[in-house]
């Protein structure tokens, strides 16, 4: 089967756990409360972090933007 590039996408949990940090550790280098990461991660408010700190967070995890499925 052909691979897409939509299916290649990450979650942010995903690229959390694959950069091998806690959300408590996420939370500690990007400046984000662990709250809000774990609201983001869960999908339960989509309104949880501005663009400007999945950006921040990519960084951290070693990730583009366009490899984070929302």
């Amino acid at each position: 089967m052909k691979e897409t590039e939509e299916s290649k996408k990450i979650s942010l949990k995903a690229a959390r756990v694959n950069k091998k940090l806690t959300q408590v550790q996420a939370s500690e280098l990007s400046g984000i409360t662990v709250d809000r990461i774990i609201r983001a991660e869960k999908g339960t408010d989509c309104n949880t972090l501005r663009i400007s700190e999945i950006c921040k967070l990519c960084e951290i995890y070693g990730v583009g933007l366009s490899d984070i499925k929302f």
